[in-house]
């Protein structure tokens, strides 16, 4: 027993420890993965086209021999030990090499040629001694360590790192990076919230901007560094993933900001539960098309506050850019829009819902709003004064108006028939008899759109709460498909070779922040939708040339 013991002992002693993992580390997958996703990814963003503009990149940028040079097996990876001051922070970047001789012809192809500093075989630099983007570069243990703006002095072979000892084998995500703000040097954590401060400041000073638009851009700088300063004082990691599953359509992005158990940041996230959208209940609609859920993203009062009082300077600027017949329900409507936005309770809910018995799609959408009286009276004095932006249809919208036309129990609903306000080849889409339908409670703006508009107003009022996130939207390709009256067919085709015929309504664009005992903000991204709008707008202009200014 006391031999075992002392083997033990002397083992443990004689065992060099693996260092400490630097404060910030990249690690991404291999260069033959990322080949490979970049095509994914633009097969399923771009089409075939997007594929080839891809390869062609390659080819371009690394000639014929591509990446030879590189392993292309061995994960990416990049460190940075933070220390001293945030404004001189170095860089450490590891590319896996397959042979040296190989690795420099690489670099000749890129136009980025190496020379070896004398005396030192392994040590080699791009540019010279006197340019100030000189980047030095080492040989060792299988891979070329680059320092970005550090000097040779920074790859003594003595002080690099193996680069297994810096691989997380059990992360299989396609970029990830890992801040622990407890490895950093003090004196950096401290110029780095200076910095902050610092560009804050220059922010809001920032010259031509108006003083109105500069002091909010300060306000919203300042509710970021109070996050910041949260992070780096309490956390224990702030981890950044960049994914794609193979085979799905989503992209995500995942920021992750873990706090040291029992810190103040860590007592807070554990009481903030995710709230649904009050409106979240468009997505039960079993005509939806597509929905999109928006909630007021609640970090901290100064957020609500920068909101708020950036809503205020919008209404305030708005003389410069309309009459003053319009201005006031403009102005109304934004107006509604400060006092939940200065408590955290904006949100907002739109649908396009599939073709009813008249044949047309409809849309309609909810936002908070806490001014019903000032709404209404901004629409009756648009009947008595038309705006002069309505040119020769100003009458016709006065006779298109009509005020109470139709009761949801004390809701008032209010239509304006768009029959004489519509140019031709809109009509083909919305319906010679589409209204659009207003009605206000004490605390929402409801409208919707197409020749069931009353209808389909009355479905908003009573909507249950549900889902919960930032922004959430979600399509029904098969429905989506559908929308449309006129050149039906090309649309239909645009949608089916993009986003696909599914009959269900699924999300295409989330983002999400909340958590519980960690804060956690992710952002998922169908990347088919991105072919999706590329398209969308070709499609949009063969329907309307010359759409009406």
């Amino acid at each position: 027993m006391l031999r075992s013991l002392l083997a033990f002992t002397l083992l443990a002693l004689c065992t060099p420890a693996r260092a400490a993992p630097p404060a910030f580390v990249v690690q991404s997958k291999s260069p033959a993965a990322l080949i490979a996703e970049g095509k994914a990814s633009a097969k399923l963003s771009g089409g075939d086209a997007a594929v080839a503009d891809f390869d062609d990149w390659l080819d371009n940028t690394f000639g014929e021999e591509g990446l030879k040079g590189l392993d292309l097996g061995k994960p990416l990876l990049a460190y940075a030990p933070l220390k001293g001051k945030a404004t001189e922070a170095k860089l450490f970047v590891i590319l896996p090499i397959s042979k040296e001789a190989e690795f420099l012809e690489l670099l000749e192809r890129i136009d980025s040629e190496a020379a070896p500093v004398p005396g030192d075989k392994s040590l080699y630099r791009i540019g010279e001694d006197d340019d100030e983007d000189v980047v030095f570069f080492r040989f060792h243990k299988g891979a070329a360590h680059f320092v970005l703006r550090g000097t040779a002095e920074d790859l003594d072979a003595k002080t690099l790192p193996d680069p297994n000892d810096l691989v997380n084998a059990g992360d299989s995500a396609l970029l990830s990076a890992i801040f622990r703000p407890g490895a950093t040097g003090a004196a950096f954590l401290k110029s780095a919230l200076e910095e902050f401060d610092k560009l804050v400041e220059e922010l809001a000073a920032f010259p031509f901007l108006p003083p109105d638009l500069a002091k909010v851009l300060g306000e919203w700088g300042k509710s970021f560094a109070t996050l910041a300063k949260a992070a780096l004082e309490d956390g224990e990691s702030i981890a950044v993933r960049l994914d794609r599953e193979p085979g799905a359509r989503n992209a995500s992005v995942e920021i992750t900001v873990t706090p040291e158990k029992g810190s103040a940041t860590a007592k807070e996230l554990a009481v903030r539960k995710p709230v649904p959208n009050r409106f979240g209940g468009l997505a039960d609609w079993p005509d939806a098309a597509a929905v999109l859920l928006v909630q007021q993203p609640n970090w901290n009062a100064e957020g609500r506050a920068a909101l708020a009082n950036t809503l205020k300077v919008v209404v305030k600027d708005l003389g410069a850019d309309f009459s003053k017949q319009i201005e006031a329900p403009v102005a109304g409507i934004l107006g509604g829009l400060i006092p939940p936005a200065k408590s955290g309770a904006l949100e907002f809910g739109a649908v396009l819902t599939a073709p009813d018995k008249s044949g047309f799609g409809g849309a309609a959408f909810a936002i908070s709003h806490s001014d019903p009286a000032a709404l209404l009276k901004a629409l009756r004095d648009l009947v008595e004064k038309p705006p002069e932006e309505f040119g020769d249809s100003r009458e016709d919208f006065a006779k298109a108006v009509a005020l109470n036309a139709a009761k949801l129990g004390d809701l008032a609903i209010h239509t304006i028939a768009l029959k004489a306000l519509l140019p031709d080849h809109a009509k083909k889409h919305f319906g010679e008899k589409a209204l659009l339908a207003v009605a206000f409670d004490k605390d929402a703006l409801y409208v919707a759109s197409g020749p069931g508009a009353v209808e389909l107003l009355k479905r908003l009022p009573g909507l249950k709460p549900g889902g919960s996130g930032v922004i959430d939207l979600r399509v029904n390709a098969k429905k989506l498909a559908d929308w449309p009256k006129a050149e039906t067919e090309d649309f239909r085709e645009l949608v089916e070779r993009t986003l696909g015929q599914s009959a269900k309504l699924e999300p295409v664009v989330q983002l999400t922040v909340g958590g519980t005992g960690e804060l956690k903000i992710r952002a998922r991204l169908a990347l088919p939708l991105v072919h999706f709008f590329q398209e969308l707008g070709g499609h949009l202009e063969k329907l309307a040339p010359n759409p009406p200014r």
